[in-house]
């Protein structure tokens, strides 16, 4: 398979190398994975904080998780929509 792909080239129809294109999506996914990650660690340990302080527990921690989704959800939304525009433009 291998053999095929490096007679071809590097598999795309126009022969122009798209190594740039995937290093922008590889951007992209770390981008949108640490959008996730990020709300639901500071989230998380502010509600776990919270549950220790006012002896709460799990009640601010389920809060936090839950906003946390919906914080991560805006952010990734807004993301998509920014990449959206630029492929547009660049089009």
């Amino acid at each position: 398979m291998r053999a095929i792909m490096n007679e071809k080239g590097s598999g795309s129809d126009n022969g122009k190398n798209d190594t740039p294109q995937s290093i922008s999506m590889t951007g992209l996914s770390l981008e949108v994975g640490f959008l996730i990650a990020i709300p639901i660690v500071f989230f998380g340990l502010g509600g776990r904080l919270l549950d220790r302080y006012l002896d709460t527990s799990p009640l601010f921690l389920i809060v936090a998780i839950f906003l946390s989704m919906a914080v991560s959800g805006i952010l990734v939304w807004r993301k998509v929509k920014e990449f959206e525009r630029k492929s547009e433009i660049s089009q």
